[in-house]
């Protein structure tokens, strides 16, 4: 609860004692009611970090922030104008969430083509990131415990914008396409 590292570790392997490439978080992650139960007795306050890049569904991550050094700041509204701007339209209304630190989780789904895998790329403008194939992101109601590294705080649903009350939204083909470029 107090960092966004994994708690399902890679095996180590017996002779070397070096972690075993596949045998990590994305191996071990699941939606078992049982495995689940089990995790939860095992680790009852741990965050709930759920898996991107399956069913085709990723994250926009818009992280606001000061920078310390030169006061310049960086607000929500900025970051996602920003990157509508860079993709040429407007981002649709989608499941979203608040990060712990003010941030918001846009969730979007690429299509169903045969294009790439949205992975966890960069291309977007600083401070904007994309979480995809191999990657994961904390959702609601998780609880970074206070004194963390980058301070405690709650991840919560934005109204009207929770599973079940709105649908995961296509990405843009703009986006998709910015994302898919090498």
């Amino acid at each position: 609860p107090s960092t966004k590292k994994p708690l399902l570790a890679k095996d180590k392997d017996p002779d070397s004692g070096q972690p075993i490439d596949g045998t990590g978080w994305g191996s071990k992650a699941s939606a078992d009611a049982d495995i689940v139960a089990g995790y939860w007795k095992r680790w009852p306050k741990a965050m709930i970090g759920i898996a991107t890049g399956d069913d085709r569904v990723f994250v926009v991550d818009f992280d606001p922030r000061v920078d310390a050094d030169t006061g310049e700041i960086w607000t929500l509204e900025q970051l996602r104008a920003d990157t509508e701007a860079l993709i040429g339209c407007t981002l649709p209304q989608s499941v979203s969430s608040m990060t712990r630190s003010g941030g918001i989780h846009l969730w979007l789904r690429w299509p169903d083509d045969d294009g790439a895998p949205i992975t966890n790329r960069g291309n977007l403008p600083d401070h904007v990131d994309v979480r995809g194939k191999g990657g994961f992101v904390i959702v609601p109601p998780s609880v970074m415990t206070a004194g963390a590294k980058e301070g405690g705080g709650r991840y919560r649903w934005l109204k009207g914008r929770a599973p079940g009350e709105i649908e995961i939204a296509d990405a843009p083909t703009e986006l998709v396409a910015l994302l898919r470029a090498r």
